[in-house]
């Protein structure tokens, strides 16, 4: 069981997911500087740039949009076409889109013109997909759906029902533009896609001020025929205060963590990587091996927490207290290794610890990291370092306001 957080005002939509007591996502959306990530747009192709395998599009910004070159598709300067949104403006880089559209629902993601039915690698069960198939195809659907590992354990009729919806949703975008005119046919929202694909209605607790959530929740029930509306409710306390969850956001900007065994662990970004340093701090006890043994053990499940929660990503140096003991060294990679597979999900390599007591990583991560959501972008280090977004510090004016 989990429970969610969504607070909104005027400057600032956020979202804070606490399991067992501790945050384990937090979601963060300017209302003046709006993403395009995941928004759908009807473009227009200004100009062939093959000299770097890609396309300027025009999808009605003041800047073109830069789109790679897809081998199984090509366009011609003028050619109309649909495109979602990748990676916004990154200091000197455009925005980026791709031609690959995807709507996602909780069971399944609609995919235009993929030419088949493809499931999640984690359901192995035949006959399973064999019935999905039939009951879509019954439906007219044979193409363009990937199946998600959520619908292993779904009625069929609920999957069928949600990719035609899907794809209903995206026939009506498509005709409610006009042929010669670009812009946004499909607004995306982390927030209410996060609900859709994540919360359990069974168990799950919604606490919110923003009445379209709580109201999105009890439509999700309906269909379900999940009746736990006790399970949501409607609030006007400052709730990421009350919660700790304002706290927590400050610790995330910070970068510096202490634990009770009294280890810290400080997490610094750089221009070119991440670092992150572990200090012993208090945490001595026995011999100066024994000592660094077991605070370098004692912060592995919150390095690898943190790591999920910042959504780093790129080049990163885990610097950890420096061991000689051979056997200490393989124990600590080994307990690293089985904690980031298990319980991270993207893309990631490590290296062995090195003389120096250091684990390299490269960690791919194409969601937005907390930097990216909450923080001003960081021009020079140690001028203006870290510093929240103008938006979200009105927002936290916002709610303090509101309950003086």
């Amino acid at each position: 069981m989990k429970t969610i957080y969504i607070q909104t005002s005027p400057y600032f939509e956020k979202l804070g997911v606490k399991k067992d007591d501790k945050v384990v996502k937090l979601i963060g959306i300017e209302k003046d500087n709006p993403s395009i990530i995941g928004n759908i747009y009807r473009g227009k192709i200004n100009k062939v740039v093959k000299s770097i395998s890609g396309y300027f599009v025009d999808i009605g910004k003041d800047e073109e949009v830069f789109m790679r070159m897809n081998k199984n598709k090509s366009y011609s300067p003028g050619e109309y076409l649909y495109v979602q949104g990748v990676t916004d403006v990154d200091k000197e880089k455009r925005a980026r889109v791709t031609d690959d559209i995807s709507i996602g629902g909780k069971y399944s993601v609609f995919l235009p013109g993929k030419d088949e039915i493809k499931f999640s690698n984690k359901i192995k069960d035949e006959a399973l997909k064999n019935s999905i198939r039939d009951s879509l195809k019954s439906f007219g659907i044979e193409d363009s759906v990937l199946v998600r590992t959520e619908a292993k354990d779904a009625k069929i009729e609920l999957i069928t029902k949600e990719v035609e919806e899907l794809k209903n949703e995206f026939t009506d975008l498509c005709s409610s533009i006009k042929t010669s005119k670009v812009g946004i046919v499909r607004q995306a929202d982390e927030i209410r896609d996060y609900l859709i694909k994540n919360i359990n209605l069974e168990d799950d607790i919604l606490i919110t001020n923003e009445k379209k959530y709580y109201e999105l929740v009890r439509d999700l029930m309906r269909k379900n025929k999940v009746f736990n509306y006790d399970n949501i409710r409607l609030e006007e306390y400052d709730i990421f205060g009350a919660e700790g969850l304002t706290q927590e956001i400050e610790y995330c900007r910070r970068g510096s963590f202490y634990l009770s065994n009294g280890s810290n662990v400080l997490f610094e970004k750089t221009s070119a990587m991440w670092t992150i340093d572990i200090n012993s701090s208090s945490n001595m006890k026995g011999s100066i091996e024994t000592t660094a043994y077991n605070s370098n053990i004692g912060v592995v499940d919150e390095v690898v927490h943190r790591i999920n929660l910042l959504g780093v990503k790129g080049i990163i140096a885990i610097d950890f207290i420096s061991m000689k003991n051979k056997k200490n060294i393989s124990s600590l990679e080994n307990i690293m290794k089985k904690k980031l597979y298990k319980e991270d999900h993207n893309r990631i390599e490590l290296t062995e610890i090195n003389s120096l007591g250091v684990m390299m990583m490269a960690r791919q991560n194409r969601e937005k990291t907390f930097d990216d959501m909450f923080l001003k972008e960081q021009k020079v280090i140690g001028e203006g370092y870290r510093v929240f977004k103008d938006s979200y510090t009105k927002d936290l004016k916002y709610h303090e306001k509101k309950i003086d």
